[in-house]
């Protein structure tokens, strides 16, 4: 794939017999590559889009089972996000000024010529969406090596720290 262009998980909006219509795609870690993202080191993640016909327009499901490869914030090592969540968007052909529908779902704007709607960016947004803030391994499932960095205190028992505060910890008010 080359490096400039994104993936394209396209679905057809045209032509299909049945409704609702059902697709599945693989997320992987190229996906996120293509994007230019840095901080999901690898994913798993199976897709499953429908797509129902529907007044005015389509609305489209997405489903998202799997997980994404994180970097612990605490102790930098690989760990693993599970992922188990869908969202909901209504494509609609017609320019209404709505931006909701009444159950609501998010209005993305058709064009009447457009015969597939590709998923990618909508895909990529809820991912992202997905990974927390401080993404770190559950407590005691750190690296112990790395963690001894970040516990290890300055200096031994009863040597002085060095610090500008270091006087300010025996002031009492």
């Amino acid at each position: 794939m080359n490096e400039t262009m994104t993936p394209e998980l396209s679905i057809p909006l045209t032509g299909l017999k049945t409704y609702p219509e059902t697709t599945q795609f693989a997320v992987s870690g190229d996906f996120f590559e293509a994007f230019g993202q840095e901080e999901v080191l690898d994913a798993a993640v199976q897709l499953t889009v429908s797509l129902d016909k529907e007044a005015g327009g389509f609305s489209l499901d997405l489903y998202f089972e799997g997980k994404l490869v994180l970097r612990c914030d605490r102790c930098l090592e690989e760990m693993d996000w599970p992922l188990s969540f869908s969202a909901r968007y209504a494509l609609r052909r017609a320019s209404e000024e709505e931006t909701e529908t009444e159950d609501g779902r998010e209005i993305i704007p058709l064009e009447p010529t457009d015969k597939c709607f590709d998923v990618s960016q909508l895909v990529y947004d809820e991912l992202c969406l997905s990974i927390p803030i401080r993404h770190t391994h559950p407590d005691g499932k750190c690296n112990p090596e790395s963690l001894k960095y970040l516990t290890d205190k300055p200096g031994g028992e009863g040597e002085v720290m060095d610090t500008p505060f270091a006087s300010l910890k025996d002031l009492k008010l």
